[in-house]
């Protein structure tokens, strides 16, 4: 997975919570890809990801487990937006 600064924490987080959203099931889809997002989004606050190969790989993940497109972006953004307003600084992490 594309890293921007690199660490490898952030990009394993974003390869597992990328391969849960692939194999959920109906009926917890979203509930899944939003949990997912968030528990990435602090890396992306941290610049260690970047935020649009986070929402790529997100959006593939959700639509592969049958999620509209549509409502796949949105989750995504509002739990990439959540996550970076409300990210602890990485020092207090």
């Amino acid at each position: 997975m594309p890293t921007r600064n690199g660490t490898r924490l952030a990009a394993a987080v974003l390869e597992r919570e990328v391969a849960a959203v692939a194999g959920t099931g109906e009926g917890g889809r979203n509930a899944e890809l939003l949990h997912a997002v968030r528990a990435v989004g602090r890396f992306v606050a941290w610049a260690d990801l970047d935020r649009t190969a986070v929402e790529m790989a997100f959006q593939a993940a959700g639509e592969s487990a049958g999620l509209p497109a549509a409502e796949c972006r949105t989750t995504i953004r509002s739990a990439l937006d959540w996550s970076i307003r409300t990210a602890r600084t990485r020092e207090s992490a």
